[in-house]
């Protein structure tokens, strides 16, 4: 479900939503276009739903994959009311959506569990919960999608869209391969304590980052024609997601050992070397997401898929050098490279053009 959510827009949400001026037959074009490939990669789904159960030697995934596949049409139904939504700041009202969705997905499991379904109640609170959101925003957006369509029209923004879906699929393979090594090289064992003090670290800062986005990302798509009020806008965003996850990335680094008992107790000890050095990672993290924005609002799509693929790269090869080192090693390449190329390159290529000062 989480690799449905990489693509539940194809990248069409941020290209509207960073768009000072957009036309009714354009959005109506990026709709249409994103249900289709909606369809497209929920079909591609559940053809390969076969070979992962092979793949894994679990038969019952060929039916719990094809379910999940069905995300991929109901987010892409939602995706452009969503980023209407976003794009005119109503977040109260996006909140209300997913808080009603995340509520009644989860009341619908629990039921389900009792009525005896077991792992099939997870399954539907998936898809239930993106139903729900997408009829959610299409009641709360009054936007309604035409025939007339205007490909020509729309072609930057699906351009644009193309190179961050690009960009994210190449963060989601940087961003799972840990895990995938560790375990084949390491077993299960380690792979629970190195996702479990990975997923600890990288919670406060999906927390944060979230709905700063939903607000920093449309701030930006409005000032592009302002350069000064831009640049003054970036520099306060940048430097607040610097400031604003330090202290807990301090504590995570300095006393690992602390948080984890705390949090988990002694029997995770073997986490906290991971914990202190992921910690550092919420030093820079949030600077990643404000220089995507900033990317992604003044239309450098190529130049935001061609910094995600670079530093995908040099992230790929230092798991696959360190995971013979054990989970410590893998968790401090991560995190070094993060300090000292991951950031600053994409630091470099989104000032490269001289707009940013």
């Amino acid at each position: 479900f989480n690799f449905i959510l990489v693509f539940k827009d194809f990248g069409f949400s941020a290209a509207i939503i960073q768009r000072e001026k957009i036309r009714q037959r354009e959005v109506s074009t990026i709709f249409w276009v994103t249900v289709a490939l909606g369809v497209a990669f929920a079909a591609t789904s559940v053809a390969l739903a076969p070979l992962l159960a092979l793949l894994f030697k679990q038969p019952t995934l060929i039916e719990a994959f094809s379910a999940l596949s069905l995300g991929f049409i109901v987010t892409s139904l939602s995706a452009v009311h969503s980023a209407l939504l976003q794009r005119n700041l109503r977040f109260l009202t996006l909140g209300v959506v997913e808080i009603v969705a995340l509520s009644i997905s989860m009341i619908t499991a629990i039921v389900m569990a009792k009525l005896g379904y077991g792992w099939w109640s997870l399954i539907w609170q998936r898809v239930i919960q993106s139903a729900v959101a997408t009829v959610g925003v299409w009641f709360a957006c009054s936007w309604r999608p035409s025939t007339l369509l205007d490909i020509a029209g729309a072609r930057a923004n699906l351009i644009l869209g193309a190179h961050i879906s690009g960009a994210n699929f190449a963060g989601y393979i940087s961003r799972n391969a840990d895990n995938a090594l560790i375990g084949w090289y390491w077993g299960a064992t380690l792979v629970g304590f190195y996702s479990k003090a990975y997923d600890l670290v990288m919670a406060p800062l999906v927390h944060v980052s979230t709905p700063l986005g939903q607000v920093v990302q449309p701030m930006l798509g409005r000032l592009t024609s302002e350069p000064a009020r831009y640049r003054e806008f970036f520099r306060h965003s940048l430097t607040g997601s610097l400031v604003v996850l330090l202290p807990l990335g301090v504590v995570m680094s300095s006393e690992p050992s602390l948080v984890t008992d705390v949090l988990f107790g002694s029997a995770w000890e073997a986490a906290a070397p991971v914990i202190g050095w992921l910690g550092l990672q919420l030093f820079v993290g949030l600077s990643g997401s404000v220089l995507t924005w900033s990317l992604i609002s003044r239309q450098r799509g190529a130049d935001l898929s061609r910094a995600a693929v670079v530093n995908a790269a040099v992230t790929l090869i230092g798991f696959a050098v360190s995971v013979p080192s054990g989970i410590e090693a893998v968790a401090a390449t991560y995190a070094l490279t993060g300090l000292f190329f991951r950031t600053p390159y994409l630091f470099f290529v989104s000032t490269s053009d001289g707009y940013l000062p």
